[in-house]
């Protein structure tokens, strides 16, 4: 059995996990020469210098 597949099969505590990720994430564009354009996540606008600020997708979690 491949690692990553046991990976995803461990005991996982979802709460504890939703509770420790940023309430506040942005999308921002990225791209490279092997996967063209695509977005990621991160906790900030412009991680680096080759990043703006504006072009980032900003999202609120909402606990409900």
């Amino acid at each position: 059995m491949n690692s990553e597949y046991l990976e995803l099969c461990v005991n996982r505590d979802i709460e504890k996990e939703r509770k420790e990720l940023p309430s506040v994430i942005y999308l921002i564009p990225e791209s490279d020469s092997d996967n063209g354009n695509y977005w990621v996540w991160c906790d900030e606008p412009a991680p680096s210098d080759s990043h703006i600020p504006e072009e980032a997708v900003r999202y609120i979690r909402e606990d409900k």
